[in-house]
């Protein structure tokens, strides 16, 4: 990333009793498809943040790029098997659609949800996992 001028920023918010029970490789494929996107599609100079907090029962990870985002009216299809916003720009980028539909299917079988968010500029993925009671 340095070699690229990448920046990479993460918050952590959490505390010792911030407990999550997770299958730590899927978890990390979670966090490598989301940030291989950003670097694929998020153009120059691109900025990562991520982080991490509590909010009631979930711990929150939010991953924000400041690239382009998608339109608004894809943000629900992104998470789909195969889903691309623009196939030509794809087809030259490489990808087979498939990265953000296995996120979604990790933090569900974590009991978690995911969504995406647009930040103007950039985009925000966002998931959350149930903390161990």
């Amino acid at each position: 990333m340095e070699e690229k001028n990448i920046r990479f920023n993460v918050l952590n918010k959490l505390t010792k009793d911030s407990v999550i029970n997770i299958d730590e490789v899927n978890i990390k494929r979670v966090f490598y498809n989301i940030i291989s996107n950003s670097l694929k599609y998020g153009g120059e100079n691109i900025e990562l943040y991520t982080k991490a907090e509590e909010i009631d029962s979930y711990v929150k990870f939010t991953v924000s790029d400041n690239g382009s985002g998608v339109l608004n009216q894809n943000l629900d299809k992104i998470f789909g098997r195969f889903f691309r916003e623009e196939e030509s720009r794809n087809r030259e980028k490489g990808g087979t659609g498939l990265g953000l539909s296995i996120c979604r299917e990790i933090i569900e079988s974590h009991g978690g949800e995911i969504h995406g968010e647009n930040n103007h500029p950039g985009l925000s993925i966002i998931f959350s996992i149930p903390k161990v009671k």
